[in-house]
């Protein structure tokens, strides 16, 4: 009995001389089994992050990072493209910094750089002759630039994977120029950024031509402030009925011969004017509507800013031969024509006031307003008001006014319905208008 207690309590064997026990023997092979295994990890994990690594630009300015624009030509890139940059000695990081971040996009774009006093052959072999030109070349295509910058790359690679496309501005009627470099009207920054998208931009007489030309891709009408003669129009039509494609850009009140041809098309442009309460520049005129809604099918992808489209025209489509695309608030002057149709065909009888509140700020054109509803025969109610000084005398210059604005007009108007015994208000607010109020209200 006491002889099989001691066995059974015995200490592990520790084995005799040089040769370890059992149980040595086992806790050493799972600890080189576990090393292993963690060993197998980190190479596993090594070569995942090798092929799918991330950047992340947390630089003020986004000095690491490629315009989006760059970023949607380099992903449409299917065939090898390669940059060959002749540089100044000491300036190789600089070159580098650029074109490793468009390689990163896109792997078929490879690139080398060579010191230009160390590479004379294969210089002149390119006809290269100056520091930081750049060479860029496909299969069956060679751009030459005399620098390297983003723009000019960008530029370059569309010349070298896409087919120049060109662009003809109609001329002779008063039309906005893209020779013109003036800063508020000319065209010349337009011109420009087209010519860096790889397009050509030609004028097109088309009073004198007769016909557009048979390579244009695309024809501006941009402003007009005369009427094309019959002749024109006939040119016109047969250049769309071809297949052609064409941008009008039509002020209001102008061009009625013009207006009246685009009927054809579904589109009916009344002599009207957009006046948008809701969606303005602060302290602007309400001529000034801020485009923020656009259509999914036309931009799948969020407009990076809104544009502001000062004195413009509604447009309305007919006969769905068109679609469109850019939509000024529910707030805008749409809103009193649609509840004026209303009034006609409804089944109860009531009776409609616009009202228009006057800010108190210089150069508002509430004229423009009292015209466009005297000729409607609508009754209207133009409430001038101290809001500007308000709100200049409240908030510093880098406050957002629009919450005091906002709550400013809002008393003034239940005021007015008030003297003129009125049961409703239309503000035209949409899911849209509540969502994003409600949000600013929280986080801002």
């Amino acid at each position: 009995m006491a002889r099989d207690t001691l066995e059974d309590g015995a200490a592990p064997d520790p084995g005799t001389g040089l040769w370890p026990g059992a149980e040595t023997v086992r806790r050493g092979c799972l600890l080189g089994l576990e090393i292993a295994f963690v060993l197998v990890i980190v190479f596993s994990l090594g070569s995942l992050l090798g092929r799918w690594n991330a950047r992340f630009d947390l630089t003020p300015t986004q000095k690491y990072s490629l315009a989006p624009i760059t970023v949607q030509t380099l992903e449409g890139i299917t065939f090898p493209i390669q940059a060959s940059v002749f540089y100044r000695r000491g300036d190789r990081e600089k070159h580098d910094e650029l074109l490793s971040l468009m390689h990163h996009e896109n792997a078929l774009f490879q690139y080398r750089l060579y010191d230009l006093d160390r590479a004379p052959g294969l210089a002149q072999r390119y006809g290269v002759t100056a520091y930081g030109t750049v060479v860029l070349e496909s299969s069956d295509n060679r751009v030459t630039l005399p620098m390297v910058d983003e723009e000019r790359m960008l530029n370059a690679l569309l010349r070298v994977s896409q087919t120049q496309k060109i662009v003809y501005f109609l001329v002779g009627h008063g039309e906005n120029n893209p020779g013109d470099g003036q800063e508020r009207n000319g065209y010349g920054v337009v011109r420009q950024v087209l010519e860096t998208e790889n397009y050509q931009v030609r004028p097109l007489a088309l009073l004198r031509m007769q016909q557009v030309p048979a390579d244009a891709d695309l024809v501006v009408v941009s402003g007009p402030k005369d009427d094309l003669a019959p002749a024109e129009l006939t040119a016109l039509t047969s250049y769309l009925e071809a297949g052609g494609n064409a941008l009008l850009m039509l002020d209001p009140f102008t061009v009625p011969r013009l207006s009246a041809y685009l009927a054809r098309f579904g589109l009916h442009l009344a002599d009207d004017v957009v006046i948008d309460e809701e969606r303005g520049v602060a302290g602007g005129e309400p001529l000034m509507p801020i485009i923020s809604d656009f259509s999914e099918d036309v931009f799948p992808r969020r407009l990076s800013g809104s544009p502001i489209l000062p004195y413009t025209r509604p447009v309305r489509v007919e006969d769905g031969q068109a679609t469109p695309f850019a939509f000024s608030s529910k707030d805008s002057w749409a809103l009193m024509q649609l509840l004026d149709a209303l009034r006609r065909r409804a089944p109860v009888d009531f009776t409609l006031v616009a009202v228009n509140v006057h800010s108190g700020y210089r150069d508002y054109r509430h004229d423009e307003i009292e015209r466009a509803c005297a000729e409607r025969g609508w009754e209207l109610r133009v409430e001038h008001t101290t809001i500007g000084a308000i709100i200049d005398d409240k908030l510093d210059e880098r406050a957002t006014p629009c919450s005091l604005c906002a709550r400013l007009r809002r008393g003034v108007l239940y005021r007015i319905a008030g003297e003129l015994g009125a049961t409703k208000i239309a503000l035209g607010h949409h899911a849209d208008d509540f969502i994003e109020t409600l949000l600013l209200n929280l986080f801002f």
